[in-house]
């Protein structure tokens, strides 16, 4: 028997608990000394470094480490399945997933990307993007959205968000891709 679908604003209470516990800022914690700190960002920063027009910036890949109290970033490395980091409490157990990425492309390019990118993910954690400044993250999941028009489809997607960031680390919004319209701009 299929698992009801779960109301929008249900989705969206979930996600932004989940994200503001674990953001620099909001809650989240970097439980990391400085110089393991320094490697994992070097680490994030080169993985992300194949877009040469547009790379993940140092201070997003510090926030990218930054996770729920009384959890510790472990990086998957390059050519990785995902996350790109893992947050694991004192027993070992995941307790957050994190999946790093750079977008300078067309909404339709991301609706394409997104979909690949969240069922890499098993469909269940943060897509942690990086946009340039001035880009509409609204439009971006439009165009997902409208990608999947079946809300049976998009169910799929529920534990699945996007929180996008601009090269200087500012949030830019948080929109979840299986709740189609919702999420919080800036």
């Amino acid at each position: 028997m299929a698992e009801p679908l779960r109301q929008p604003h249900e989705i969206l209470s979930n996600n932004i608990r989940l994200a503001r516990a674990a953001c620099k800022g909001c809650g989240g914690e970097l439980n990391l000394d400085a110089s393991a700190a320094r490697k994992s960002i070097g680490l994030l920063m080169r993985e992300h470094a194949q877009h040469k027009d547009f790379v993940l910036t140092e201070v997003n890949a510090e926030r990218a480490l930054y996770g729920p109290s009384g959890s510790t970033p472990r990086l998957a490395g390059a050519n990785k399945p995902p996350p790109d980091v893992s947050f694991r409490d004192a027993s070992g157990r995941e307790v957050y997933r994190r999946e790093v990425k750079t977008f300078s492309g067309t909404p339709t390019t991301f609706a394409r990307q997104f979909e690949d990118y969240a069922k890499k993910l098993d469909y269940r954690g943060e897509l942690y993007v990086q946009v340039p400044r001035g880009t509409d993250p609204q439009r971006l999941m439009e165009a997902f959205w409208a990608k999947n028009r079946d809300d049976r489809r998009l169910a799929r997607y529920a534990d699945v968000y996007v929180a996008f960031h601009t090269p200087d680390g500012r949030p830019s919004g948080l929109w979840m891709l299986g709740a189609r319209g919702m999420g919080v701009p800036g």
